[in-house]
């Protein structure tokens, strides 16, 4: 009896190391799957927040982009306004020395044509004069040639009155 329950014991011990065994593979087999599983998760989870950065990096990118495109825009119309600003600096200085070029042509227009008229008055002036002058001296020469006829019809009719 003792034999026998020694060998029972030895049985039980043995079956009891090959369960252990068995438990053990299972164990370990099921931490495998489940190792395998949880890399397949970790992966598949790695692949989706990588598709999802890349989403994300791209909407950035176009948000971006687009904020660019209005900051370009709003610059070149900055641009355009300022050109114009200038552009019409620029027209009305030139309307300012346009205006002036006329003004100070017509001011020696007319200096020119108040010399003008003080000059031909002055030739007018020196014209009546000499005329005048002209006419004196024609009218001492009538004047004289008058006398001149008076003395000799004088001095004729007294040579005559004599002789007759």
């Amino acid at each position: 009896a003792a034999a026998h329950a020694a060998a029972m014991q030895d049985l039980r011990s043995e079956w009891a190391q090959e369960c252990d065994a068995l438990v053990a593979a299972e164990q370990d087999r099921s931490a495998r799957a489940l190792a395998d599983q949880a890399a397949a998760h970790a992966r598949d989870l790695a692949t989706q927040l990588a598709e999802q950065a890349v989403d994300l990096a791209a909407a950035h990118c176009r948000e971006l982009s687009a904020r660019v495109n209005e900051l370009e825009a709003q610059h070149a119309q900055a641009q355009a306004a300022s050109a114009q600003r200038q552009a019409q600096q620029l027209q009305a200085t030139l309307d300012q020395h346009h205006t002036a070029l006329r003004d100070a042509r017509a001011q020696w227009a007319a200096d020119q044509a108040a010399q003008l008229a003080q000059a031909v008055q002055e030739a007018e002036n020196r014209v009546q004069q000499a005329l005048a002058a002209q006419h004196q001296q024609e009218t001492a020469t009538l004047l004289a040639a008058q006398q001149a006829a008076s003395a000799q019809h004088a001095a004729e009719t007294k040579h005559w009155v004599q002789h007759s």
